[in-house]
């Protein structure tokens, strides 16, 4: 059985699928002050497949894989039809990392700390990027994101704490989390700029503020 996640990067939906059976993850207290029930959102996640996961497709592992043996064209990587609105430096920096790039490329590798110099991937670029798959673990006061990609850990707090003053910037910043009914939403700051939003090239500033909201969808 395939479950599917739909997560919101920067208030923008992103689709991916899930491949392992799911548990319940629920309190086991009753009567009053009992904990609510989370959503259960355990299990290995990857970039959503256009092709259908067949004994022979699920041979090709991920997307990028599947799509280019069957010969499925996915969608544009960069120059999408609605670009977001970015700043003058932004747009600026973008363009020079679509030049000489199709649409379905990513954007220039020599400009790109993660490829040029070999630098982790940043968490929107990670959950975005159809070549990774990524492992999620709830606890109590914790939910880890495993990535394929370098080993990454992603750790977003549980426990009701705040940003702390004075965070120092890091690749995958600082985040803490909540549960709104079936979602769990997630809150990060404390990015450094050495990473983009995506593979298409879209660059931020360390000020990005990014609000992710997850869900299971089946």
């Amino acid at each position: 059985m395939r479950i599917r996640l739909i997560g919101s990067v920067l208030e923008a939906l992103a689709l991916l699928a899930i491949s392992p059976a799911m548990q319940a993850q629920t309190s086991a207290k009753t009567g009053p002050g009992a904990a609510t029930a989370i959503p259960d959102l355990s299990g290995s996640w990857e970039g959503h497949r256009q092709v259908p996961v067949t004994a022979e497709t699920a041979l090709c592992g991920i997307r990028v894989v599947c799509n280019g043996l069957l010969g499925v064209t996915g969608p544009p990587m960069g120059e999408l039809a609605e670009e977001p609105e970015m700043q003058p430096w932004a747009a600026e920096k973008y363009k020079a990392a679509r030049v000489g790039r199709g649409p379905n490329d990513f954007g220039r590798q020599d400009l790109d700390p993660t490829f040029a110099g070999c630098m982790p991937q940043g968490p929107t670029d990670l959950m975005l990027d159809q070549a990774r798959i990524f492992e999620l673990r709830q606890f109590p006061d914790e939910v880890l994101l495993l990535f394929d990609q370098d080993h990454l850990v992603r750790r977003i707090y549980m426990d009701g704490r705040g940003h702390p003053d004075g965070y120092l910037s890091t690749w995958m910043g600082h985040s803490i989390g909540k549960y709104e009914g079936d979602t769990l939403v997630v809150d990060t700051v404390g990015l450094n700029d050495k990473t983009r939003i995506d593979r298409a090239g879209h660059p931020h500033s360390d000020a990005l503020h990014l609000v992710e909201r997850i869900r299971r969808l089946n």
